[in-house]
């Protein structure tokens, strides 16, 4: 069997790594052809089998793109990829992110092969004052042979708000890299951050430092905390946008001293391990593959309800607040603080969510189409 995937590009991000996973695994494992289309620049930046062969159809950075050239890939992309399928014979192309699931429903419409969509996002959400897009969806998403919903939250989303039929979705958990986590959880830190951790009880948090992931809320609760004697350390592992007004903010609060910037790192685990909790407040999530390599690291994870982290809530993997709701995050620190959980891991959690058995549903996905 002939396997493609088709993305946005593959410079990281949550859905660039389920897609590097899957593709060694088909390769390395199974011996299926595997071919990955990008629509800008292809050079992985986590690491390929070098057997699989990858192919820009754009020739273009597509983060340096404007939107009119965006929408013009809507329509040479189509026609370039379908001399691809036919040239490989390719039997089954997964797509991961919206731009790529039309293109390629919109190229298997002129060519014979199946299509399978992974929506990695909740698409009212992302897509919230975007008319054009969820249009798109609603109107070409259900020509699609399958497709994979990252959480059930996902699979929800796409039936209560784009009339997708239900049976034509399946919802498969991203793939974690669990053992990986586990030796790089026990590696070493720099001195000035581990005394920064040390000095205090000190939350965790890595991602991208954006509005919805809602961090704000967590520098107004660690300054009520501060006034009831109660001192919080906060470690913020990632980059964003959003970093210049937070950095703002902690200096308007005059928390500065508990808050510290590490940056995006190659290496978040070992720095998760060291703090007493980690923390994902955001106002939605699609899945939170983050939430399960917390957990992995050993720690205890507190996050907001909202969408899929409710439903890992569920599995036992999180403690929730009411989303967005100050004064219960404000209740939930202070009960973690005050407590000082001895964190355990348990394995069989963890275990659906390893990759190798994660591969195993893309493989009776893909040979029972």
């Amino acid at each position: 069997m002939k396997i493609a995937f088709l993305i946005n590009s593959l410079q990281g991000g949550g859905a660039e790594k389920v897609l590097t996973l899957l593709a060694n695994e088909f390769i390395n494992y199974n011996n299926y052809e595997i071919v990955i289309f990008t629509l800008g620049v292809n050079k992985p930046i986590y690491k390929l089998s070098e057997n699989i062969k990858i192919i820009n159809l754009t020739g273009d950075d597509d983060y340096k793109k404007s939107s009119l050239i965006k929408l013009y890939d809507f329509i040479r992309c189509p026609l370039r990829l379908r001399k691809y399928i036919k040239y490989y014979k390719i039997n089954v192309l997964y797509s991961l992110m919206f731009r790529s699931n039309i293109i390629n429903i919109f190229t298997s419409k002129m060519s014979n092969y199946h299509t399978i969509l992974c929506e990695h996002a909740i698409p009212s959400k992302e897509q919230y004052n975007n008319k054009l897009n969820n249009y798109l969806i609603k109107k070409f998403y259900k020509y699609s042979s399958k497709i994979v919903s990252v959480s059930n939250s996902v699979k929800n989303d796409l039936v209560l708000n784009y009339s997708i039929e239900e049976e034509k979705i399946e919802t498969i958990y991203n793939p974690i890299e669990i053992d990986q986590i586990k030796a790089l959880s026990i590696e070493k830190i720099e001195t000035d951050i581990e005394k920064f951790i040390n000095s205090n009880y000190t939350v965790s948090f890595v991602g991208r430092i954006i509005s919805m992931k809602n961090l704000q809320l967590v520098f107004n609760a660690i300054l009520k905390l501060k006034q009831e004697k109660i001192n919080i350390n906060f470690l913020i592992i990632g980059d964003g946008e959003y970093k210049q007004e937070l950095l703002k903010l902690s200096k308007i609060l005059n928390i500065q001293d508990n808050i510290l910037f590490i940056g995006w790192q190659k290496n978040p685990y070992k720095y998760i391990s060291k703090t007493q909790l980690f923390i994902l407040p955001s106002l939605w999530e699609s899945f939170g593959n983050v939430v399960i390599e917390a957990y992995t690291c050993g720690i205890a994870v507190l996050t907001s309800d909202a969408f899929a982290l409710k439903e890992l809530s569920e599995m036992n993997l999180n403690i929730t607040f009411k989303n967005d709701n100050i004064d219960d995050l404000i209740s939930k620190l202070e009960k973690l603080y005050l407590q000082r959980i001895n964190f355990l891991i348990d394995e069989n959690i963890i275990d659906e969510f390893k990759v190798s058995n994660i591969f195993q549903k893309y493989t009776k996905l893909t040979e029972g189409i």
